[in-house]
């Protein structure tokens, strides 16, 4: 479990952009900052 806490705590998203090309996890984090930031932005 620590291990795994240390990977989603440190892994900068820059990486898991260029990592997840092909699993649809690239495509998740722009659809997430895209939705998001408006949200986050307003508060």
């Amino acid at each position: 479990m620590k291990r795994e806490q240390q990977c989603w705590e440190e892994t900068s998203l820059e990486h898991l952009r260029k990592r997840g090309i092909h699993t649809g996890l690239t495509d998740y984090l722009h659809e997430i900052e895209q939705r998001l930031t408006p949200i986050i932005g307003a508060e």
